[in-house]
């Protein structure tokens, strides 16, 4: 066999981008600033089989093209090692963005300003399988039909504490599954924890969809937390989310003419979800429920619709608080 003449292009090119994972560690990877964690690390996988010079066979293979190819693996390696790290990836996000900071070129800039320690209290910290999730980087990680668990603790908290060994163990079984794990200190973002997630007790289990999708699902406190239990109720829910989002159609209604174009002007009966946001409780429940509505509805012949009207939507407010004279916010769903 062989080498492909587009395969010696790229080791040629990558090469002689080599040092670019410390600018753009997603462009070397080839994955989107959103990729999940297992996306990050099947695109590690693929290139490293693709471009390590042992591998490397046939005709074309030459000393010089693997002399090549290991400056170019050598960069896969690197950004990898930056974006497979869920501290180190975070770091990078932030650094030098917002105003009044510094601005950084590289990751490594941004280690010597003196950025990028740990701060204390961070039960996970080093934790290649458990992302840190704030308020500022979940817009950021929790993405399309991703399905989150997310531990929602206190670092003052004993059972939090006991409940770390437990945690990684869970995070290790669902490395290759599609859930995604991370957790919240809720002394660093209370506000998550108040008002997006009205977190009562610590540690808190919950499963968590995107903003797009809008699902969550709590563990019951009362239930045991050994890591069988939790990953038996992981995967069940997972497997209903997966169910739901290939068959549930529930339009997110953006203004008043799309309201009007997809309720009133159609034949279908419809159930409007008036959501007051989708960074609340009490709404993300109320829009889990309607997905499963939804669902059962398209499985019946779709004879009816549901519908989500978010009243955060600027487009939304007259809907709202005019014509549905829903009260001020906050409101229930």
């Amino acid at each position: 066999a062989k080498v492909s003449e587009e395969l010696i292009k790229e080791i040629t090119q990558r090469a002689k981008d080599a040092g670019k994972w410390e600018e753009d560690p997603y462009l070397v990877l080839g994955v989107p600033v959103s990729a999940q964690a297992k996306d990050i690390r099947k695109a590690y996988r693929t290139l490293s089989l693709k471009l390590h010079p042992d591998k490397l066979q046939g005709v074309g293979a030459d000393a010089g093209l693997r002399d090549l190819a290991k400056v170019a693996f050598m960069d896969v390696v690197a950004a990898y090692e930056l974006l497979g790290d869920p501290e180190k990836r975070t770091a990078f996000d932030d650094m030098g963005s917002g105003e009044g900071q510094a601005q950084f070129h590289t990751f490594w800039e941004w280690q010597m300003y003196g950025k990028g320690k740990t701060e204390p209290g961070d039960f996970y910290r080093g934790e290649p399988l458990i992302s840190k999730l704030t308020a500022a980087l979940w817009p950021k990680r929790v993405t399309g039909d991703a399905i989150w668990l997310v531990e929602f603790y206190a670092p003052w908290c004993s059972a939090c504490g006991t409940f770390v060994k437990p945690y990684k163990s869970i995070a290790r079984s669902l490395e290759h599954e599609a859930v995604e794990v991370g957790a919240v200190n809720c002394e660093k973002d209370k506000e998550m924890c108040s008002e997006w997630f009205a977190i009562a007790s610590y540690p808190m289990l919950m499963l968590v969809g995107s903003d797009e999708r809008g699902t969550q699902q709590m563990y019951t406190q009362t239930n045991s937390k050994d890591a069988e239990s939790v990953l038996k109720w992981v995967r069940e829910v997972a497997e209903e989310w997966g169910w739901l989002y290939a068959q549930a159609k529930m339009p997110h209604i953006t203004s008043e003419a799309m309201f009007d174009e997809v309720v009133l002007n159609s034949e279908a009966l419809a159930l409007a979800v008036f959501s007051d946001g989708l960074h609340c409780s009490p709404c993300r429940t109320a829009v889990t429920n309607s997905l499963r509505l939804a669902a059962s509805l398209k499985v019946l012949g779709g004879a009816a619709q549901v519908v989500l009207v978010n009243c955060e939507e600027k487009g939304n407010d007259a809907l709202c608080y005019q014509r549905a004279k829903l009260p001020p916010p906050p409101h229930l769903p």
